[in-house]
């Protein structure tokens, strides 16, 4: 009975053994087909990658949105207090532009800083670049572990594309301070097709407080603007009368005024024959 048990048995290990063993080939080479096709360390380097360039991006929306109010003050100075030439554009035979303020709509300093700050900080967005994946210090490691055939192509998107969901800009302006915010942006990681790391994502949101602007100076040029003679001999005199850095002249009965205001320059152009358009205070929101 035990050798009659031992021969029914040893076939039935024998099978068991061949069963597992082949189980065991099957998973091994499944692994390893895995490993061919998405790399060890893959996730973790796109997820430094991308943390990374949403920190760059973080920290250039910051200085961005504080760059943003001194160039928004420079545009609106150069167009006589508006964020965008009017109508018509008056120019002197050189043809360098100003603005005709007679042919503009109300005199509102405060509004008009505002658009011309988010024109401003748009024009950072276009600009914004990130470096190639193959020009930073991580592509020697890269080819130590074989990646590099798999980043040649690696970038990351265009300006437009990046910041195509950060078009929701809020200005909350307030007589001191003015709060910024951008709306969130999803940085989606593009650094390796066909891979797990496609659904990795960065989520940044941006606020900050900015000095709110004060227009004393704009608003006072306004009214003397507002009591100059019809006469534009009489004007120019009296607009020196007032401001005896202006650089003015007068071209077809127009006056073309240059005017230095600290680090600016108000240039505008003004008919003193015909009205200037209404005064709007600022609203505070």
């Amino acid at each position: 009975m035990n050798r009659k048990g031992t021969n029914l048995f040893l076939p039935l290990l024998v099978i068991a053994t061949l069963v597992v063993l082949t189980s065991m080939a099957l998973t091994i080479n499944q692994v390893k087909e895995e490993r061919e096709e998405h790399k060890i360390g893959l996730i973790p380097l796109a997820l430094f990658a991308l943390y990374d360039e949403g920190e760059r991006i973080q920290i250039y929306t910051e200085k961005a949105i504080t760059l943003s109010e001194q160039e928004a003050l420079k545009r609106i100075y150069g167009r006589g207090g508006y964020a965008d030439y009017c109508t018509e554009k008056f120019k002197i035979p050189s043809g360098t532009a100003y603005n005709l303020l007679n042919e503009c709509k109300s005199f509102n300093p405060s509004e008009e800083w505002e658009l011309a700050y988010k024109k401003e900080l748009q024009t950072f967005f276009k600009i914004y670049t990130s470096p190639n994946l193959k020009r930073v210090n991580l592509r020697k490691f890269y080819e130590q572990i074989g990646l590099v055939t798999e980043i040649q192509e690696a970038q990351w998107p265009t300006p437009e594309s990046i910041f195509q969901e950060t078009k929701k800009i809020t200005i909350q302006r307030e007589a001191k301070e003015t709060r910024v915010t951008i709306g969130s942006l999803v940085l989606k990681s593009e650094l390796f097709p066909d891979t797990p790391t496609q659904k990795l994502s960065y989520t940044l949101e941006t606020s900050k407080k900015i000095q709110t602007p004060q227009f004393t100076f704009l608003r006072n040029f306004y009214k003397v603007l507002s009591s100059c003679p019809k006469e534009a001999e009489q004007c120019k005199e009296y607009i020196l009368q007032n401001y005896p850095q202006a650089e003015l002249s007068i071209i077809d009965g127009v006056i073309k005024a240059d005017i230095q205001e600290q680090d600016f320059i108000l240039k505008f152009a003004f008919d003193s024959s015909q009205p200037m358009p209404p005064y709007t205070e600022p609203v505070f929101k």
